[in-house]
């Protein structure tokens, strides 16, 4: 009995066009991407530029491992449905081409597909050329130990037509004609949507021949499935009304899915094929301006921006105590703010990133101020200059906080908004404050290390 469970591949579908065309974008910026979402391995596409010359192979699988990134499966779309033999012939040899560039990235499981859905051609004919072209490329994926893997498909990028096999019954039809340990299905429930069918009826007949997966989600931005077939052909790519969504937000049952692939000890890879609108849209960042997470905050921009240079950043100012609610009501995505206060909503998380270290704010005729550290001790007799308790920065409860364990109540004689204000009145020898070395010293007021000082 084995504990083996199913791996998770993250295949780049949001960036085909960067990667294919334009090479604006490089394997190794992937590979960056994908080793953030702590996924198990990668899924690539044949058309990848860099994937063009074999001489890269080693280096690209190189690259990945580095990153601790195995890649198990290589995405083809040989068009095997051709009426010309010479064409359907110069397809195998490019589908064994391909088979070497699975196997020469490490790849376990190379796709094949039936081919484009043509006018011409009737289903016996579609069926026979396909089942005819995968035979014939089988033994030379088992002798360089790759499995074929046939995906109910519906449509690759950069094709004019659908796939011919993309209704249940011809794929089932064909997957039948084709009987060998090193052929399988590449089992995607989103495709069945698109054909007006249902995809667990589909995995319910070919859950035994399923080696691998697909787990995507779709939506249609307007119109019906009836819209989007009577406008699917004669367009290159997917048509414009068709959206990949957040899987788990879209149409599949999932948790029906995982059922039936789990009563066949399915264990094999599952490629996520999320994200493809991620690449643009708006992020909403709250901050607290009196937290350390500020400057994390500024190179987290900076790296975000050269990853994903579509999506608009919004930063909000806001208080700590007033992000959360902002959270919950969909204003904020996400916050960086203080360590909130009291238990919170059971849909929000927290996370530490980092702590502040916090500095003493002195008047500078003050004789303490040529002490090159304080502890809290030091001032306990002095007049301190606070926050309001209700500002949410989270500054009060921490001075008050420091203030009883060194053993004395902070006598607070002034309380104002604004880091600006507090400084000047420590410059104006009201008091003293205590605050984040976020704050540049740009006014007359002393700044000393408050020792072992830190405020979440």
């Amino acid at each position: 009995m084995t504990n083996q469970k199913p791996q998770l591949a993250a295949f780049p579908k949001a960036y085909m066009d960067p990667l294919t065309l334009t090479g604006e974008m490089t394997l190794s910026q992937w590979f960056d991407i994908c080793a953030d979402l702590k996924v198990d391995g990668t899924e690539l596409y044949s058309g990848f530029k860099e994937l063009q010359d074999p001489n890269n192979w080693p280096n690209i699988k190189k690259q990945a491992a580095d990153r601790g990134l195995p890649i198990p499966m290589l995405c083809c779309s040989p068009d095997f449905t051709h009426p010309d033999p010479g064409f359907r012939r110069q397809e195998i040899e490019n589908e064994k081409r391909l088979i070497d560039m699975a196997a020469g990235l490490g790849a376990n499981f190379c796709r094949v597909l039936s081919g484009q859905r043509r006018p011409e051609i009737s289903r016996e004919d579609g069926i026979r050329y396909a089942a005819e072209c995968i035979q014939a490329c089988i033994p030379h994926a088992a002798q360089l130990g790759v499995k074929l893997i046939i995906e109910n498909h519906y449509k690759d990028n950069y094709w004019a037509y659908p796939e011919f096999a993309q209704k249940m019954d011809i794929f089932c039809d064909l997957i039948a004609r084709i009987s060998s340990p090193h052929f399988g299905v590449n089992y995607d429930p989103s495709n069945t949507f698109l054909a007006g069918e249902d995809p667990l009826e589909l995995l319910r007949r070919v859950k035994h021949r399923v080696l691998t997966m697909h787990a995507s989600d779709r939506y249609l931005t307007e119109g019906t499935i009836e819209d989007l077939r009577r406008e699917e052909t004669d367009a290159v790519g997917y048509a414009k009304r068709l959206r990949h969504g957040q899987i788990g937000q879209g149409l599949n049952n999932y948790d029906a899915i995982f059922t039936e692939l789990k009563s066949v000890n399915f264990t094999g890879w599952i490629s996520i094929e999320d994200g493809v609108d991620g690449n643009a849209g708006e992020l909403k960042i709250g901050f607290t301006p009196s937290s350390a997470s500020v400057a994390f905050l500024a190179e987290t921009v900076r790296s975000f921006r050269s990853k994903f240079p579509h999506v608009t950043l919004t930063l909000i100012e806001t208080l700590s105590r007033d992000q959360i609610p902002a959270i919950i009501d969909q204003k904020l995505n996400f916050g960086l703010m203080r360590k909130p206060k009291g238990r919170l909503p059971s849909n929000i998380q927290v996370k530490k990133l980092c702590a502040d270290s916090l500095v003493i704010a002195i008047p500078e005729n003050d004789p303490i101020s040529r002490c090159k550290s304080i502890s809290m001790r030091d001032v306990s007799d002095r007049a301190f200059i606070g926050v309001p308790y209700n500002d949410g920065t989270g500054l009060y409860d921490a001075v008050i906080g420091l203030c009883n364990a060194a053993g004395f109540t902070p006598r607070i004689e002034q309380v104002v908004r604004g880091v600006e204000l507090l400084l000047d009145l420590v410059a104006a020898g009201l008091g003293i404050c205590l605050f984040a070395t976020i704050f540049p010293a740009l006014y007359a007021a002393k700044l000393r290390p408050a020792d072992g000082l830190r405020a979440e």
